[in-house]
């Protein structure tokens, strides 16, 4: 008789025709109740038509639901991706930064070897107190004991040296 309809849908269909409900009854009892009722006797098409609206309402808000989650699940899926590409982002750059030091290291050492052997000096690094960076370094000749300091910051002293140049 009402192909496709679940209990809820059986309540509803007697709730709309003015029926007494209990809670007590059962899709059987539901049946019989819509059956016996005067408006059924009298025009069954049409209850039958306010079934089928009732059973395509609730498939139509079934599937609306169920597309809502999956919206919901992907957007939990692309949040989590952006999340994890976001931390890749940092953990690289923290890492480039990190090679980035040990590189400008590196050009200073590979700096100050090529004008010892310009020079033949006993060149020595030595820290100025209270700086940390790597451009703030101090080369002292051994030699000639004179120390010299960057003028500017991110100049390196033997770009600053007159017989370097």
């Amino acid at each position: 008789m009402f192909k496709g309809a679940k209990k809820e849908d059986m309540k509803r269909i007697a709730s709309e025709l003015e029926l007494c409900l209990s809670d007590k009854l059962t899709v059987m009892d539901l049946m019989d109740l819509i059956k016996n009722c005067e408006r059924f006797k009298n025009d069954p098409d049409s209850v039958h038509e306010l079934a089928n609206l009732i059973i395509e309402e609730r498939k139509m808000e079934e599937s609306q639901q169920l597309e809502l989650e999956k919206i919901r699940e992907k957007a939990k899926v692309d949040l989590e991706i952006a999340r994890i590409r976001a931390k890749d982002i940092d953990n690289n750059v923290e890492i480039n930064c990190n090679n980035d030091s040990s590189s400008l290291d590196s050009l200073i050492k590979i700096l100050c070897r090529c004008c010892l052997k310009k020079h033949h000096l006993s060149l020595c690094f030595s820290q100025n107190p209270g700086t940390e960076t790597a451009s703030e370094r101090v080369i002292q000749p051994s030699l000639v004991g004179v120390q010299k300091h960057c003028e500017r910051e991110g100049e390196f002293l033997m770009a600053n040296c007159p017989e370097c140049g």
